[in-house]
């Protein structure tokens, strides 16, 4: 355990990755578009990164995306 003045951490308490975005809500929904029309969609952990990574993978020539859930 790391004692930052009167903070104390305890990494066995720390939250993971999974469970912060449990907490959140869960996940959201990304829209990948080329155009007006609809290439396909996903479920992502973020509308940031997450996002266009999921739509550069599963839509390459992707030019827009719409992130729901959030």
């Amino acid at each position: 355990m790391k004692i930052l003045g009167k903070l104390n951490i305890d990494p066995e308490r720390i939250m993971k990755h999974e469970e912060l975005i449990t907490l959140r809500g869960g996940y959201g929904w990304v829209s990948c578009r080329i155009g007006n029309s609809q290439c396909n969609d996903d479920y992502v952990s973020d509308c940031q990164q997450a996002a266009r990574d999921k739509c550069d993978e599963i839509c390459p020539s992707w030019d827009n995306l719409i992130c729901a859930g959030w």
